[in-house]
């Protein structure tokens, strides 16, 4: 249960049945605080941490939770619901919060579609765009539904799908709960889960022990448990969950075709004796062992015919470029984030917040980035085993030009360009808006270059393999944002990136500390993409980061 959302969801149906603005906006911020308090929790442990904030009064002491909110607090946490979210649920319903996952849909706009054109759900919007409804709503013209369907068809798409950042840290919980139970003597993750697919449909694991035992283990986690002779099933927070039982002489093979996908597996010669390794079976087939992360076959690569890369790990890299602080909408201090930096082994990182467009985001007007790039160089003086460079991630205008004049961004060590505004803009439009920011001489790299949310947001369209020459001729390098949200570029664009010769840069664009570890989510996209080392200026030296700096500099000189 996420009371945060649940509080979110409570001010946007309030807002839908057209409650006082004030009552909307105080359980919006209770959302947000609780968000912020429960941020670096796991999921599992936040009903724990939250009671006991509760029973000791530090909740009531928070500047913004008031009687009101820990009623509704106490209720969730006690009966899971609370009288006030049941009666919205009944009143309004939840299916008109599905609304506002569509690109191009907001609260003012849901509110209209749900009192004006009896559209209650995302079925009820496919309707309405199948009878050409969309265009008698004031304020949507033809550009604006033609977003509003390609959203839509995206959300259809990956409706039963999670991405793989929720949900391997689920199969890690699971492994290390069952390892060194009785009746349990080996376990491996498989399917799309070690495949590192971006978006995954089931959880599986392979498994030598007893079916009973492992249900028993598991009863108070796997829910709806259907158990036979080769598998068990069942649900963990209604996400499907599939547990393959096999023996120890048929477990390399096992792995293998668990892991798929069923075309690759097909290419392998079927073993004619017990073979207890995959490397031995990969060798029975004349093949080197191909990493889980290559066991596909794309429009630019052939595990099977090409020749293999020596894959990046992520103890090859040396520094997370992009993330964010409290000068914006970081959590953490510039100090926090270096420390946590330097725990991880980093050599040097970049402080990266937003630029003055951003405004939800609290963005630095020239005066505060000039009053931030002080404190960097400050944090960095005073803190040895780690070098802090000051950047910032500046939005890309609609014309393409960049949020700062070039004074400014001449000051900065490191220049991301993001797009965060204008995702509607025609193919064309955007692909020359791109152009026009890589081209500006200070930029240094694209951030999550095509916009895309797991799960909720497609990538806007332009022109990848036109940018991509664009980028290698200007030595601008595209990013691998890890966040678990984005995992932007994905690996099918990554491929086609350093086949063109452009160099990748994979960096977390973390907001709080825990997001710091996200690092391993881009690493696995930038291993499903072929990529080595040396294809990424993250496993560079600071001299080597430097020299690159300024040898593309001169280059454009």
């Amino acid at each position: 249960m996420n009371i945060s959302q649940i509080f979110e969801n409570i001010s946007q149906l309030l807002y839908i049945r057209g409650d006082k603005s004030y009552r909307v906006q105080s359980y919006q911020r209770v959302a947000d605080i609780i968000g912020q308090l429960t941020h670096s929790i796991e999921a599992e442990n936040e009903i724990s941490y939250l009671s006991e904030m509760l029973e000791t009064g530090q909740l009531r002491t928070i500047k913004g939770i008031g009687d009101s909110a820990i009623s509704v607090i106490t209720d969730l946490l006690q009966k899971g619901t609370s009288n006030l979210y049941e009666e919205l649920k009944l009143e309004v319903g939840t299916e008109v919060l599905e609304l506002l996952k569509v690109r191009g849909i907001g609260i003012k706009m849901a509110t209209q579609l749900y009192r004006h054109a009896k559209i209650h759900s995302l079925s009820d919007l496919r309707l309405a765009l199948s009878s050409n409804r969309l265009k008698e709503i004031k304020g949507l013209g033809t550009r604006k539904i033609q977003s509003i369907e390609t959203s839509l068809n995206y959300l259809e798409i990956v409706k039963n799908l999670r991405p793989l950042g929720i949900i391997r840290p689920i199969a890690d919980r699971i492994v290390s709960k069952l390892k060194g139970q009785p009746g349990v003597e080996k376990i491996e993750i498989t399917g799309e889960v070690r495949r590192g697919e971006e978006m995954v449909s089931q959880l599986e694991l392979l498994l030598i022990g007893s079916p009973d035992n492992v249900a028993r283990v598991l009863k108070d986690h796997l829910k709806d448990q259907v158990i036979n002779a080769t598998n068990i099933s069942g649900t963990i927070n209604q996400f499907p969950v599939v547990i393959h039982f096999t023996n120890l002489t048929s477990m390399a093979w096992d792995w293998i075709v668990t892991t798929g996908p069923e075309d690759h597996v097909q290419q392998l010669s079927i073993p004619g004796s017990d073979l207890s390794t995959e490397r031995e079976i990969y060798l029975l087939s004349g093949l080197p062992y191909i990493a889980p992360e290559l066991r596909r076959t794309t429009e630019f690569a052939n595990p099977i015919e090409d020749k293999l890369p020596h894959l990046v790990e992520l103890t090859d890299i040396r520094s997370d470029l992009h993330m964010h602080t409290n000068w914006s909408d970081g959590l953490n201090t510039i100090q926090e984030m270096v420390n946590q930096a330097k725990s991880l082994g980093y050599s040097h990182i970049s402080i990266t917040d937003h630029s003055k467009s951003s405004v939800v985001a609290n963005g630095l007007d020239p005066n505060r980035l000039r009053k931030q790039i002080e404190e960097v160089r400050i944090v960095n003086n005073r803190t040895d085993g780690i070098t802090v460079l000051a950047g910032s991630e500046v939005d890309i205008l609609k014309n393409g030009d960049l949020d700062y004049d070039d004074e400014l961004l001449a000051e900065l060590d490191i220049v991301i360009a993001s797009i965060h505004s204008n995702f509607e803009l025609s193919e064309s439009q955007m692909t020359q808006r791109i152009i026009r920011a890589i081209e500006n001489p200070f930029t240094m790299m694209i951030g999550h270059p095509t916009g895309r949310l797991l799960g909720s947001r497609p990538g806007y369209a332009f022109d990848l393999p036109a940018i991509l020459d664009v980028a290698a001729d200007c030595e601008v390098a595209l990013e691998i944002n890890a966040s678990i949200n984005r995992l932007d570029l994905e690996p099918d664009s990554v491929i086609l990136a350093k086949q063109k010769g452009v160099q990748l840069s994979v960096n977390t664009d973390a907001h709080s500390l825990p997001d710091l570890q996200q690092m391993k989510w881009g690493i696995t996209v930038a291993r499903r993409g072929w990529l080595e080392p040396s294809d990424i200026i993250n496993t560079l030296t600071l001299d080597q980061f430097f020299d690159w700096k300024n040898g593309r500099q001169q280059s454009l000189e």
